[in-house]
């Protein structure tokens, strides 16, 4: 043999300059994206921190053992190889007897192929005689060896044997890799084997064959694009493909592989699918199938391609320089083996220009992929648009809502589990459960990816449109036909170039005479905002603004929604990392139980200077077909189809550059002075342009855009959108339901009738709160929305992200029901009263006069509440804070950071704390007067202070602290607990049946009054004396370590009295009693029950009963 393959996936990535740099800096990278190991000081390497056998901790284990390595390379850790030689030798023993460890090691069969290899490399490294470093085996040692090395090749045969399960499968690879580095390295070792030869020569060949087959499999070689429907798996196999140059070519065995081509055209794919901000690194991968969104998973490999600089294609030479070498690339690149399609009409790196509209066709061959066609990503300004969400591995064992993701589940199910939200059209819903699924695949009963693949055709299209003389191609569009048992389904694509618009159509054809229900759902990226089920909505993210439009057949039915939607619809979620899951918009049409064809229509914009005007209408032709006309920013297009799957895109008009400051439009605008813009009666579209304008909207829904300069926009009646994203500005947006967003800047917003969207930037806005349902987000800056009516009219709920306003009056105008984002004060107009709601870091809060409310957010907090009865919201549950008063300042710590750490706050002059949990109950404090404190249903804390106080706190289990002065203390149901702060001694205590009197008889505690309690279970005094007050039917009180006092109440009870001089009471008198010794206990027994029945009674260390006649003493 020319030499030894040694094939650990590992190695390659632990003994590079660079991991030993990491290791040192005091961490290492782990493989299966298991993120970075951090490395303690001054490490025991001998000790594995990651010992358990767990599946994943055996990859840990593996980065413990080669950052070992790198410390031993690095003069750090001389015993490596005897450690090595013992660790081989733990594996070698765990499963040595069965085939398999006796944990879960290898419940994986990759990881069994992953040990084998790692085993190979170690023993020709650093184990063998010939490696040098005195390493020996005892003959039971290498009989331990020799047997675990027979099972474990065993088993790695059997994998390969299972061609139909593992075809085109990187698993494949794995088990092939793993085979040829045992048979060079173990080659003395009989591989005598049922399944197939039985010397080492012909393992390695059988080996080496299985690798260029699976390579020719897994890769589409003439495009250089995975066959695995993943853009992380298609790094991963780049990687495969490196290693089986380093592992095999270098070795001097040839296969009959060109890999540098391969590698080439594969490092080519991957730069022309990313994103154009992900060009500015050598990480970033696009989010297709099993791939985390905007995660480095395959990082490792395209760096090590990058740095190489030896795989360059021209085109790749073009994207890594910038434009400076090679040869630009196609505006549409079509793969047509894998079914891929990128447009990317402009590589502009640094402008706003740039789009990037990938189109996913590829046939179902494997799980990492979605067992769907046709889906529609989309970028623009560097901002993903429409996503793609993850494929099934990524979620596998999640369980994050009850569900197992496993492979213990068929593939058919998480296909219909996570395929829902992937930008495609569903047939008759999702179902794990029903025979007629998304788009019916025509194998129900098969569980394994390779025969789950349907009657799957696609066609692309790109037509050289008709033009004006003059003018260039404008658009690019595919057109892809899929076959589903009597349905049909086509989807174009068409991609405006300079108007930056994507437009899509999906037209679906009805062959049989059943009726059918369709639903696509269009998925856009976590940070969007604002998005509803509209025709027209709008949305922003990350500084960007965008306008979708959508129409369909008759009978089209809009929803939205954000993450889980529903028991059986795993939908509005992507995956940002492994095992993770985090809600994303979606944006549902729905066509209901239609006999014939259907058809959708969707487009999609976006601009950062300004919000876009995107306008969508249709109708539907004598002949089944469709009419759509796009208009956007002057460009005018015509989309036609003939109701047989057919479509044709036409630009009718666009804008003029050589008069577009100039020529006429067809409604009044502005220019870069100060203008005074007037709309008409109608439906205008107005932009005042630069300069100080006065913009005029009038009736009709309008579109008014303010430019630069300070302006004064006034919509008028009519459902008006309104933007101006540039300095400071006033905005009355009238009647009707209006859509105003506003830039950075400090703007008023006074805010008209109708159900609003009204989106604030950055700077310290103010908007007045005007009728009906309308929803605001305040983001940066510090925002005051200002209501017309009292506080006490009006009921605010804080939730986890918003504040939801309520006016319950409208007699003073109906304000309805508001939802307020990222707003930090909200006035109330005629008094004094605010709402505060904090959400940045460390906040301070003066006094104020009025009746007010504090939200509290992160951070540690400093309020003075002032004057006014003010109450503080906390966002939780009572228990989740501990509330002291310490020196007279009311000091709240959040004790459950879990949710957002709400900090270390001070407090003054509150008079209750409630919070959002409001099953929690209240913290009620009391004032120098007289006054009534009322609690809820739920657990309160009632502080009292001077004054003759009435405290009611109704049900749950409340604590009032004691105050001075005569108080009046209706607890209500729930054990409820009555905290003084002082001596028992220093109080007369009398039981009067329905209500009980606690006396300060010497007044030396500041004078705490005579207090009537009702409903009081237990009186803690300071020091360990106790009241007990029965108010149940059957009561066991345990030891107590004072002095403590027993009210005996209905039904039996057991008093365990414990330490300290105790006694009870006894509301009766002594002869309607029996009192038996029975040695351990006395048994007190109630024998007139006229009065009511007080049971039979068993005392412990009891001291004293006291009934309502006389005294025991025993």
């Amino acid at each position: 043999m020319p030499g030894a393959i040694l094939w650990p996936r590992e190695q390659a990535r632990y003994t590079s300059d660079h991991h030993i740099g990491l290791w040192l800096n005091g961490e290492i990278e782990i493989v299966k994206n298991l993120g970075t190991m951090q490395i303690p000081a001054n490490p025991d390497w001998t000790e594995d921190p990651y010992n358990s056998r767990i599946h994943a901790a055996y990859y840990q284990s593996m980065g413990w053992a080669y950052a070992g390595e790198a410390a031993f390379r690095a003069g750090q850790f001389d015993e490596f190889p005897e450690y090595v030689k013992n660790l081989i030798l733990d594996f070698a023993t765990d499963n040595s007897d069965g085939g398999q460890p006796t944990h879960l090691l290898t419940y994986h069969d990759g990881t069994n192929a992953f040990r084998l290899s790692n085993i190979a490399y170690w023993y020709e490294t650093y184990l063998k005689p010939e490696a040098g470093y005195g390493i020996s085996f005892t003959d039971e040692e290498a009989a331990l060896l020799r047997n675990s090395l027979e099972i474990q090749r065993d088993q790695v045969l059997y994998q390969l044997s299972q061609e139909e399960h593992w075809a085109g499968n990187n698993h494949r690879f794995f088990h092939s890799m793993a085979l040829s580095s045992y048979a060079s390295v173990f080659g003395e070792v009989d591989p005598a084997s049922a399944l197939h030869e039985t010397d080492a020569a012909s393992l390695l060949a059988y080996g080496l064959n299985v690798v260029e087959e699976i390579i020719n499999t897994l890769v589409y070689t003439e495009e250089g694009v995975t066959s695995e429907q993943s853009f992380t798996y298609h790094r991963l196999d780049l990687g495969l493909v490196l290693e089986a140059i380093q592992s095999i070519s270098s070795q001097g065995y040839e296969l009959g592989v060109d890999f540098e081509g391969l590698i080439t055209r594969m490092y080519e794919f991957d730069l022309l699918s990313r994103r154009p901000a992900d060009e500015k690194y050598d990480m970033y991968v696009s989010e297709v199938g099993d791939t985390f969104f905007g995660g480095l998973s395959g990082a490792f490999y395209i760096n090590q391609v990058a740095r190489s600089g030896e795989y360059l294609s021209p085109v790749s030479q073009w994207i890594t320089s910038r434009g400076k070498e090679g040869t630009r690339p196609a505006d549409l690149n079509h793969f047509e083996q894998s079914g891929y399609v990128i447009v990317r009409p402009e590589y502009v790196w640094e402008d706003d220009r740039d789009m990037r509209v990938l189109i996913d066709a590829t046939p179902a061959l494997h799980s990492h992929g979605h067992y769907d066609n046709s889906n529609v990503l989309l970028s623009l300004f560097g901002e993903r648009i429409l996503v793609d969400s993850g494929g099934p591995y990524s979620y596998d064992n999640i369980n994050p809502f009850g569900y197992d993701f496993g492979y213990s589940d068929s593939l058919k199910e998480f296909y219909f589990e996570h395929s829902q939200a992937h930008n495609v059209v569903l047939v008759d819903g999702v179902s794990s459960d029903s025979d007629t699924n998304i788009l019916s695949v025509t194998d129900t009963d098969a569980y394994s990816a390779v025969s789950l693949q349907r009657d799957f055709n696609y066609v692309i299209n790109v037509p050289a449109p008709e033009l004006p003389d003059g003018m260039t191609p404008d658009l690019y569009q595919t057109h892809m036909r899929e076959t589903y048992d009597t349905i049909s389904m086509e989807r174009d694509v068409v991609v405006l170039k300079e108007a930056g618009v994507t437009f899509v159509f999906d037209y679906i054809d009805n062959k049989g005479s059943g009726s059918h229900d369709y639903t696509l759902g269009w998925h856009f990226d976590p940070a969007a905002y604002g998005l509803t089920a509209s025709l027209n909505p709008t949305f922003s993210q990350n500084g960007i603004h965008g306008d979708v439009a959508f129409a369909g057949s008759d009978g089209l039915e809009l929803g939205y929604f954000n993450g889980f939607a529903g028991e059986d619809r795993m939908q509005g979620w992507v995956s940002p990392g492994f095992y993770e899951i985090e809600a994303a918009p979606v944006v549902e049409l729905q066509l209901n139980d239609l006999a014939g064809d259907a058809w959708f229509a969707a487009a999609f914009t976006a601009s950062r200077e300004e919000a876009p005007e995107l306008v969508m209408a249709t109708e539907t032709t004598d002949g089944g077909g469709y009419l759509c006309r796009v208009e956007y920013d002057g460009y005018v297009y015509e989309v036609l189809g003939d109701g047989q799957g057919g479509c044709v895109v036409n630009l009718l008009e666009r804008p003029d550059p050589a008069t577009i400051d100039t020529g006429p439009r067809p409604v009044a605008k502005g220019t870069n002075a100060d203008d005074w813009v007037v709309g008409t009666e109608g439906n205008d579209v107005l932009n005042g342009y630069a300069g100080i304008d006065r913009v005029e909207g009038g009736a009709g829904d309008d579109r008014i855009i303010g430019g630069f300069g300070d302006d004064y926009i006034l919509g008028g009646a009519g459902n008006d959108i309104i933007y101006d994203l540039r300095d400071s500005n006033t905005v009355e947006d009238g009647d009707g339901i209006d859509r105003v967003s506003l830039g950075a800047g400090t703007d008023r917003v006074v805010n008209g009738s109708g159900n609003d969207l009204i989106r604030l930037g950055a700077g310290d806005d103010t908007i007045v709160l005007g009728a009906g349902k309308d929803r605001l987000y305040g983001q940066d800056g510090f925002d005051t929305a200002i209501v017309n009516g009292s506080k006490s009219s009006h009921t605010a709920v804080v939730r986890d992200d918003h504040v939801l306003l309520w006016d319950r009056d409208a007699s003073d105008g109906d304000l309805g029901r508001n939802y307020l984002f990222d707003v930090e004060r909200i006035t109330f107009e005629g008094s004094y009263d605010q709402i505060f709601i904090d959400d940045e870091a460390v906040n301070l809060y003066e006094a104020c006069i009025g009746n007010d409310t504090y939200v509290l957010g992160g951070g540690n907090d400093i309020i003075d509440c002032g004057a006014g009865a003010d109450d503080v919201i906390l966002r939780g549950h009572l228990d989740d804070f501990d509330i002291r008063i310490d020196n007279g300042l009311l000091t709240v710590i959040d004790l459950n950071t879990s949710d957002g750490d709400l900090g270390t706050n001070q407090i003054q002059n509150a008079e209750a704390i409630n919070f959002t949990d409001r099953s929690s109950g209240t913290v009620l404090f009391g004032s120098e007067a007289g006054e009534r404190q009322t609690g809820t249903k739920g657990n309160d804390v009632v502080l009292s202070s001077a004054g003759n106080d009435d405290i009611r706190t109704y049900d749950g289990d409340d604590s009032i602290q004691l105050g001075e002065g005569n108080d009046r203390c209706y607890a209500g149901d729930g054990f409820d607990v009555l905290q003084v702060d002082a001596a028992k001694g220093d109080f007369s205590f009398f039981a009067r049946g329905s209500y009980s009197v606690l006396w300060d008889r010497l007044g030396d505690n500041g004078d705490l009054g005579r207090n009537y309690l009702y409903d009081v279970e237990r009186i803690d005094f300071s020091g360990t004396d106790t009241i007990f007050i029965d108010g149940l039917a059957i009561n066991a009180y345990a030891d107590g370590a004072g002095s403590d006092t027993y009210v005996l109440g209905a039904g039996n009870d057991v008093i365990q009295a414990g330490e300290g001089y105790d006694d009870v009471i006894v509301l009766g008198m002594a002869a309607d009693f029996e009192l038996v010794d029975l040695g351990t206990h006395w048994q007190l027994t109630d024998l007139d029950l006229s009065d009511g029945d007080f049971g039979s009674n068993s005392l412990y260390g009891v001291d004293k009963i006291a009934f309502g006649d006389s005294e025991v003493i025993l």
